[in-house]
């Protein structure tokens, strides 16, 4: 609106009355004279001023009044006035001390905020301004180190925990920055708090031996708190040393964990830490609780002590656990495992100084699985522990430090047992170790139940044994399917087992006369009948008897059988020799081969039968041959305990200084197509044969 036009009203109205004008005269003056002002008051053609003037005001509000170090410092510019104009801009700037590493959230926001990590003078500066117009405010915030702290809120934005602040947690924190603790910084949860790590966050806890960062609770009870969750963070920076973690596992993290002071990953959650030179204590769980997600690396020289038990973890992160670390006195003092596949990279189980306690079925495949000496398996009811195809198993003991896989109770049959039921790795290797307690189940319709398991049906599995006990098994120590290998094996001992080792007839060559298979519940190894034709072998005399069963036929290939051999034959069992082979049987007069039954019943095996080789090496010598003569070897020949040649099967061989007893055939029957030497009848003693002693057709 323009302003009102000036006139002087006062000396025309004196004039009028100085010339004494009638009050008609005078009225009509005042009229004409209101008209002219009210004509005259609004001028429509005067200008409009086009920018209307702009003024603004910074001001600086800060929460708190008084922050302490560690403190989120909030710098509140919503105050600042602006007149002639319809928006601020904000420009904030931070002048730390000089050793602080403190930024602003936000130096363009209404509202920003910063932490404070050291102590001393902050001076804050805003500058508002609105269509080239400007204000500027600075402020000075004195910081100093508080005595205590608490800690109610999420950790959003990076911060770091100093040594000078006592901080108590009062409720489970989730974390999704970048949280550094300083070493000799003490934290205290209250009950249920914890700290949460989320996705995009990390942890930097790196204490010193002198200065340990304690993570407790405010009460000094197992399991006040929950703990440290490493739920979703799989930062590199991850790291916890030189602590002190105690008093937590109240809660599990998720359903796939447990309780524990530490906790890494979940289900669907990948978590990370490097965990060294660390206590984990008093823990109303595990110390340490590793889901199959989780990552370990690194970690070393921690102590689990005072828990309800020391580490959780899963077979696949078994590698992780070092045996400079202390696992013991814990309420149970074990270091449980959970079955699971082991096959992402060659790894090393290394000794500690408590058992692995294993549960379920852990399963290596296309890995190197190398177990150090002295370490120590305990197996769960029906565990077992598998080495399927491209695996290698390396478990090299020592005398004084065997490698020992036992059950959680003394109990045979407790557990399934090792299985090599699809590795055929040359360098699988047992050597100096404990196997005991397995035997509850088979591993294959093909095998029967056993400690140590080689091989299965369409599957290929090889191992060298040695120097290892076997033994309190439901079943057999050892068994070996006719598909599996058991080269360069020696010097173990098979005791308290129901058997000592079931094999194929095609496997006896394995077995050693330097083990020992007594002291089971059936003395004998068991041999199952089967073709022995790939290489020449030689049956080593054990210090109990080869139990054989079924039809053992040795083709093409050249068997030799050691003084002191004992071969006891099931119902009907027979030792066949066809073209090609040749057997060497030379006893000793003090150590004689033995042919015998299982039991002492005339017929009760069919006996040996020379009826296609006519090999001129094939001798036996000094041996004892009897309970054969069951069957006849062909319908042109007689049951006998020895049979040489059969029709249109020539035989050959030379047999003196034996006994040949209680057939219930004949003693030796040589047909038309045999040859033999020509005192067989004189040169071997004979008894109790039911159809005579020596028979020689034509």
């Amino acid at each position: 609106m323009n302003k009102h036009k000036s006139f002087s009203f006062h000396a025309t109205a004196a004039t009028l009355s100085h010339n004494h004008t009638n009050i008609y005269t005078m009225i009509l003056f005042v009229m004409l004279f209101t008209g002219f002002l009210i004509l005259t008051g609004c001028d429509e053609d005067t200008p409009v001023d086009p920018t209307p003037e702009v003024s603004v005001e910074a001001v600086i509000e800060v929460e708190p009044d008084d922050p302490v170090v560690g403190e989120v410092v909030t710098l509140d510019g919503s105050s600042s006035s602006v007149e002639g104009a319809d928006q601020l801009s904000f420009t904030w700037e931070l002048n730390p001390p000089e050793d602080s590493d403190a930024t602003l959230d936000n130096p363009n926001a209404e509202i920003t905020t910063f932490q404070t990590d050291v102590r001393g003078v902050y001076e804050v500066m805003l500058e508002v301004s609105a269509a080239d117009v400007s204000d500027n405010e600075s402020r000075f915030i004195n910081v100093d180190v508080a005595a205590e702290m608490e800690i109610s809120d999420d950790i959003t934005t990076d911060r770091t925990l100093i040594s000078e602040t006592l901080y108590r947690v009062t409720s489970d924190i989730d974390v999704g920055a970048a949280l550094t603790i300083e070493p000799g910084t003490r934290i205290e949860f209250a009950e249920g708090a914890g700290f949460t790590f989320l996705d995009g966050s990390s942890i930097l806890a790196n204490g010193t031996e002198d200065n340990p960062i304690v993570f407790t609770g405010t009460q000094e009870i197992p399991g006040w708190w929950n703990g440290i969750w490493i739920y979703n963070s799989n930062s590199l920076i991850n790291s916890i040393t030189h602590a002190v973690i105690e008093y937590g596992g109240r809660e599990a993290l998720h359903g796939s964990t447990e309780p524990a002071n530490v906790t890494i990953s979940r289900s669907l959650r990948q978590g990370r830490l490097a965990l060294s030179n660390t206590i984990l204590r008093h823990s109303g769980g595990y110390g340490l609780f590793i889901h199959p997600s989780g990552d370990l690396p690194d970690s070393e020289r921690n102590m689990y002590t005072n828990n309800q038990a020391a580490v959780g973890v899963s077979a696949s992160d078994v590698h992780y656990l070092d045996g400079a670390s202390d696992y013991s006195g814990n309420v149970e003092d074990f270091v449980d495992v959970s079955g699971s596949d082991v096959n992402s990279d060659d790894v090393t189980w290394q000794a500690i100084n408590v058992p692995y306690r294993m549960s379920g079925e852990t399963t290596v495949g296309g890995v190197r699985l190398t177990i150090e000496p002295g370490a120590e398996f305990a197996f769960g009811q029906s565990g077992q522990l598998q080495f399927s195809s491209g695996s290698t198993i390396i478990a090299e003991g020592t005398e004084n430090n065997p490698i020992v896989f036992t059950g959680t109770q003394q109990i045979p049959g407790w557990w399934n047992g090792i299985w090599i039921e699809g590795s055929d790795s040359p360098g699988n290797s047992i050597n100096h170790a404990v196997i005991e307690y397995g035997g509850r189940r088979e591993l294959h319709g093909s095998t029967e139940p056993a400690n140590l398991t080689i091989s299965r049906s369409l599957r290929q599995g090889r191992l060298m044994l040695r120097n290892t006990i076997l033994r309190h098994s439901d079943g057999y120590g050892l068994f070996v399917h006719p598909s599996g290998e058991l080269p360069d094996s020696e010097g173990n001992t098979y005791s308290n087992n129901q058997t000592a080792v079931g094999v194929s007839a095609s496997h006896v060559q394995y077995l050693d006369g330097a083990s020992d298979y007594t002291g089971n519940a059936e003395d004998f190894v068991n041999v199952s009948g089967s073709d022995v034709n790939s290489d020449d072998v030689t049956w080593q005399a054990l210090n109990v008897p080869y139990r054989m069963s079924g039809e053992t036929v040795v083709g093409s290939v050249m068997l030799t059988i050691e003084p002191g051999a004992e071969f006891a034959f099931e119902r009907e069992g027979q030792l066949q020799f066809n073209a090609g082979s040749t057997i060497i049987a030379e006893g000793t007069p003090a150590s004689p081969i033995i042919f015998t039954g299982t039991q002492e019943t005339r017929g009760w095996w069919n006996g040996i039968w020379i009826e296609g080789s006519d090999s001129p090496g094939n001798r036996i010598d000094h041996a004892v041959i009897e309970y054969g003569g069951r069957e006849a070897v062909h319908g042109s020949t007689e049951p006998a305990n020895v049979t040489v040649a059969r029709s249109l099967r020539n035989g050959r061989l030379v047999i003196t200084n034996s006994v040949v007893r209680h057939s219930e055939g004949w003693g030796i029957y040589v047909h038309t197509n045999g040859v033999v030497n020509e005192d067989v009848c004189d040169a071997n003693e004979f008894s109790n044969n039911a159809e005579g002693n020596c028979k020689i057709d034509g």
